[in-house]
């Protein structure tokens, strides 16, 4: 269980402190975190309409945490280096959560989700699926 801290939003605009975790797999599905010093504030998963599928649609899941307001997206790899955001932008603050529409993941495409805590604009990016 996560623990909730208030924040204000003076004290969260002036965090300089926050760090974006490197995106990592468990339980097959990819994520990203953001945080503001040592407190979680911005979350972020993509996951697949057929689970054992990396190529099947994918959806992005995006949760602020501890007061903080994030913005999340989807992104579809362009090339071997380049991205494109191909959902809208999910703005969501404490204690809101939002998903994207399913999204085509087919062929050799991959795609990711970010996150950006609007505090202080870290941001951080899944790994492609």
């Amino acid at each position: 269980m996560r623990k909730k801290i208030a924040v204000s939003l003076g004290a969260a605009a002036l965090l300089l402190a926050a760090t974006a975790s490197p995106a990592n797999a468990a339980n097959g599905k990819l994520f990203a975190e953001v945080y503001a010093g040592s407190t979680l504030a911005c979350y972020t998963s993509i996951k697949n309409s057929v689970e054992s599928n990396p190529h099947s649609d994918v959806k992005g899941h995006f949760s602020a945490y501890s007061g903080f307001g994030c913005q999340g997206w989807l992104e579809r790899k362009t090339d071997e280096y380049n991205w494109k955001r191909v959902s809208d932008w999910y703005f969501i603050s404490d204690p809101q959560w939002r998903e994207t529409a399913w999204h085509w993941n087919g062929g050799s495409a991959q795609s990711r989700v970010c996150i950006v805590l609007t505090a202080n604009s870290v941001k951080n990016c899944s790994t492609g699926l």
